[in-house]
């Protein structure tokens, strides 16, 4: 177990809540500049893409907010250029690839070039990287960003191990956890009985359940996420989701949506924050990990009721705004959409709209139909909605 980190938690809150500290009120580290639009005008947004899939609902979000939006993406973002809502792709030089180490002059001279030529209003990172990319070029940039953690911030909530540890300091519940070096120590605890039977195994900073391996009988245990829209720390959306077979149920599960807004006026976060917990056997709630991005769910809110982006921009803008609560609504995943579909009549008004939105700009999405019914053919579906 890594004891290094607990020393530095204390700092790590420390830092993050004075790193607003003697700025001049409406000025903070994690915003470059209020938004300031003509009446009548449409917002323009850069959008900063590593991939496709989450950074498709980024886009699809955006453009319900209001905006206009422009692509800088990798050759991963490619499928976003089929969008009709893509009013402009770029792809990214070589030097912008994923993992790339070098200066990030290129980085912010490539943004900065298509921010002057499509007269870009706000620039929105829309995955982990692009998060991390703006956090660290925001102070550079002459155009405004949509609020991102700072780097410290980032690193903390990102990392799995560092998040717990965070949760341990503040008392909100998170299961028994240990930390491996690597997956032949993990392995030999496992061979030695020093870990129960039941266990998940996480990678410290991974995505999307890419290398978890979970060893658990089945219970009465249930998934469940939220969502917070932050700014200065302070609330400005709430909402949670459980991912059923068919459909995704989403309302305000009070018990985690109070932890996880502590998390964040305790940082002093702004941004879009999802955290993964979990319904123990005892209906009690335990927090797993967070994901200080924008979400793969994030399209769904909207149609449930709550437009994460819209939110963010009407803050940006100077409304005060009360808090939003979502209400308890059920939309339908892609089984449960295709069977609405068939008969519309008792698809219910959200679902209507969550198939409308697939019509309206299907060819995006044709890759990841056809992965779908690919994994449905052979057993094993790698994507679901």
């Amino acid at each position: 177990m890594r004891t290094d980190l607990e020393s530095h938690l204390t700092k790590d809150l420390q830092d993050s809540a004075s790193s607003n500290a003697g700025l001049p009120s409406g000025h903070r580290r994690s915003e470059n500049a209020n938004l300031d639009l003509q009446a009548g005008r449409r917002l323009r947004v850069l959008l900063i893409a590593f991939g496709f899939p989450i950074q498709y609902r980024a886009l699809r979000t955006s453009v319900d907010a209001g905006a206009d939006v422009f692509v800088l993406g990798s050759k991963e973002s490619k499928p976003l250029k089929l969008s009709r809502y893509c009013r402009n792709f770029r792809l990214m030089d070589e030097g912008l690839v994923v993992g790339s180490h070098e200066d990030t002059s290129a980085k912010l001279r490539q943004i900065q070039q298509c921010c002057a030529e499509w007269k870009i209003d706000l620039i929105l990172a829309s995955d982990k990287w692009s998060v991390q990319l703006l956090g660290r070029l925001k102070p550079a940039l002459n155009t405004a960003v949509f609020p991102v953690p700072e780097p410290d911030q980032f690193e903390l909530l990102d990392n799995k191990w560092r998040f717990y540890q965070l949760c341990k300091q503040l008392s909100i519940p998170v299961p028994q956890s240990w930390y491996f070096e690597s997956k032949d120590a993990l392995l030999q605890a496992i061979g030695e009985g020093k870990l129960p039977d039941a266990l998940i195994a996480k990678p410290l900073q991974l995505y999307g359940e890419i290398g978890i391996q979970k060893f658990s009988a089945r219970s009465a245990q249930s998934d469940l996420n939220c969502a917070i829209v932050g700014f200065d720390g302070n609330c400005l959306a709430r909402l949670s989701y459980v991912e059923r077979l068919q459909e995704k149920q989403f309302g305000c599960e009070t018990a985690i949506l109070n932890h996880a807004e502590r998390i964040v006026k305790e940082m002093g976060l702004s941004g879009i924050y999802n955290f993964d917990t979990r319904r123990t056997d005892q209906g009690k709630f335990v927090f797993f990990e967070c994901n200080p991005r924008p979400y793969m769910t994030m399209q769904m809110t909207a149609q449930a009721g709550i437009n994460c982006i819209t939110v963010m921009l009407r803050a940006l803008a100077g409304k005060a705004d009360p808090v939003a609560n979502m209400p308890e609504c059920t939309i339908g995943r892609w089984r449960g959409l295709l069977r609405a579909a068939v008969i519309p009549w008792k698809a219910g008004p959200r679902n209507r709209t969550a198939i409308l939105d697939c019509l309206k700009d299907p060819l995006p999405l044709l890759p990841q139909v056809a992965e779908f019914v690919k994994g449905k053919i052979s057993g094993k579906v790698a994507w679901v909605r």
